[in-house]
């Protein structure tokens, strides 16, 4: 059987909820991407294949899925989702089948506030990126 056969029963429903302490990181494949109202408006929820990362300091064991609720500000600006819209923008780097790492670095203060800091990379799938830098794809 085929590998994509196979993830049809696969299930990323109910990923525990990566919940960093300041220095934690974390990588891995983006394997589904969802949305939810928190109360403040809509946010995106990355679910990722973890290759390596921290809680708390300590090592996630592999293999495992780990959802990340984007709400902070810094990292729904990485990704791409336009919060006044609660929606995708026309700048969005999360894709599924891509490669996200993260790193929480803590509360940092702003000019007027306080906000959640982070370090973010993103590799979009190789699929979507020869897409986007094929213009023969958008000529007639």
């Amino acid at each position: 059987m085929s590998k994509m056969f196979d993830e049809l029963d696969t299930e990323v429903e109910n990923a525990e909820a990566w919940v960093a302490e300041p220095e934690d990181k974390i990588t891995g494949k983006i394997v589904k991407i969802d949305h939810r109202d928190g109360g403040y408006g809509e946010y995106p929820i990355l679910t990722i294949e973890v290759d390596e990362g921290t809680v708390g300091g300590k090592p996630i064991k592999v293999p495992a899925l780990r959802s990340i609720h984007c709400m902070a500000t810094v990292i729904m600006g990485e990704v791409g989702w336009n919060r006044d819209r609660g929606a995708w923008g026309e700048d969005r780097t999360a894709f599924v089948g891509g490669t996200v790492g993260m790193k929480y670095l803590g509360k940092k203060q702003g000019r007027t506030n306080e906000y959640d800091a982070w370090r973010v990379i993103i590799e979009p799938p190789a699929s979507v990126g020869d897409q986007l830098d094929d213009d023969s794809l958008f000529t007639a």
